[in-house]
């Protein structure tokens, strides 16, 4: 192969880590925003150290530091970026995972102590859209968990992608959900103040219809 397509494959290489990287990043973000146990979660850390490992040999070789690389250069950059490149998507993937059902886990603790009727009553799309949603990404996410193979490099960015775009999606989810917990806390205390208004009422209603009839059958 002439060095002109060389760095093609190269700049292809270098183009998609970065890109999977990027991914990872925000996602390691966000992660560490919704739960703060993240940091404990070591998995993805590793990888990405594994992953700077691989960068740096490939980039030693490069500049004939590294002794291990055999006389062909480009083969051992090449082998060296792909392996970086599965490194990096698999700290994704963790993080994602990890991020997927906090979030998720989020959602259902949130509207865990109000009724149906009072998630209805404020978020009037929740059984009808919201929730079928929640369940239909879930089912995306495990596909997507179940079919990723870093062997299909064609495909990794396209999996990254669509799993990043159920990730957003339930953010915005359970934004949404988190925006609507006054109201519903507000429905609740006036439907309580309420159901006691009426209570209130009916003994006194009760109290009075109880002294006429005392007072009826004295006569």
């Amino acid at each position: 192969m002439d060095p002109e397509n060389h760095a093609s494959d190269d700049e292809k290489q270098w183009r998609r880590l970065v890109e999977i990287h990027n991914h990872a990043k925000a996602v390691f973000i966000c992660a560490e925003e919704f739960d703060c146990k993240m940091h404990e979660f070591m998995q993805p850390n590793l990888e990405l150290k594994n992953s700077l490992e691989h960068i740096m040999r490939a980039q030693a070789a490069r500049l004939g530091i590294n002794k291990e690389a055999s006389n062909d250069i480009h083969q051992y950059v090449h082998q060296s970026l792909d392996k970086a490149i599965g490194h990096t998507y698999r700290a994704f993937f963790d993080a994602a995972d990890w991020i997927s059902v906090s979030i998720r886990d989020r959602i259902q603790k949130s509207l865990k102590s109000f009724s149906v009727d009072c998630i209805s009553a404020v978020l009037p799309e929740f059984y009808s859209q919201i929730s079928p949603r929640v369940d239909t990404i879930c089912c995306d996410i495990a596909k997507i968990r179940a079919d990723k193979d870093v062997s299909k490099t064609a495909d990794l960015l396209k999996e990254v992608d669509r799993y990043r775009q159920s990730i957003d999606e339930l953010i915005k989810m359970l934004t949404q959900i988190r925006c609507s917990i006054t109201t519903m806390s507000n429905w609740r205390r006036r439907k309580y103040l309420s159901r006691i208004g009426e209570w209130f009422c009916c003994c006194v209603l009760g109290g009075i219809i109880t002294a006429a009839v005392i007072k009826w059958m004295n006569f």
